[in-house]
């Protein structure tokens, strides 16, 4: 199961993991069509940006499936809210978060491993923003560099006009 993967980082997933995490977003999606409730509000962490994720290791799956999200997302009434973040300061955040994996690698292993976490941020920030600008549904971009606080203003500010809440 890609969970299991995932625990370690998205560096560590290979091409049938990526194919995976997205048969589990069609699943999930079309669980929730099945199932839809509008009195209720939906929330997806990532969704459509796995194939910024499958992109950036090296998988080019947006044209083949970037239509399917779409076609998904739109029956669904989709908006999307993307925290944008320097991959510097997504590093500065996470940096911890992977060194205390690292017990898990020989002593010799572990700075080219930090080494390939901090490059993949730096590859997977411009795929999520390539994938931000093709989407033609309801969205916001936020630079989450800001206050907590400021973020969830804008958060609520952009699904109050946009008539969600």
């Amino acid at each position: 199961m890609v969970h299991k993967y995932h625990a370690m980082g998205a560096i560590f997933l290979t091409e049938e993991q990526e194919l995976e995490m997205i048969d589990i977003d069609f699943g999930r999606m079309q669980k929730i069509l099945g199932e839809l409730d509008y009195r209720l509000l939906y929330l997806d962490e990532c969704n459509i940006f796995t194939l910024a994720h499958a992109e950036a290791h090296g998988i080019n799956l947006t044209d083949e499936y970037f239509p399917k999200y779409i076609e998904y997302l739109q029956k669904l009434n989709a908006h999307f809210i993307f925290l944008n973040i320097a991959p510097e300061t997504s590093w500065t955040r996470r940096k911890e978060s992977y060194q205390s994996r690292m017990f898990r690698f020989p002593e010799e292993e572990r700075q080219g491993i930090m080494g390939r976490y901090f490059d993949y941020l730096e590859t997977l920030h411009p795929a999520l923003n390539r994938i931000f600008d093709r989407i033609e549904l309801p969205k916001i971009k936020i630079d989450a560099k800001t206050t907590n606080e400021k973020v969830v203003k804008k958060i609520m500010e952009f699904l109050a006009d946009s008539q969600v809440l």
